[in-house]
């Protein structure tokens, strides 16, 4: 986003921030379909061919493929 002066506007978090953010206060169904499944939908990418698991400290824990 564009401010009227031309300057840049926006945040310096990370996605995995905002996932954890939003998998706090709203849950973990939310925030995967705010982060991972609206954006591929938007984009018009299709469903996901991996899948990420983490742990409950949101440590990447495994990689799985969908087969």
């Amino acid at each position: 986003v564009r401010l009227a002066d031309g300057t840049l506007a926006g945040s310096p978090i990370t996605l995995r921030d905002a996932f954890k953010n939003l998998a706090q206060d709203f849950g973990e169904e939310l925030a995967i379909r705010a982060c991972c499944l609206n954006p591929r939908r938007a984009l018009k990418m299709g469903p996901p061919k991996k899948y990420i698991e983490f742990d409950e400290a949101f440590n990447l824990v495994q990689v799985h493929q969908v087969t």
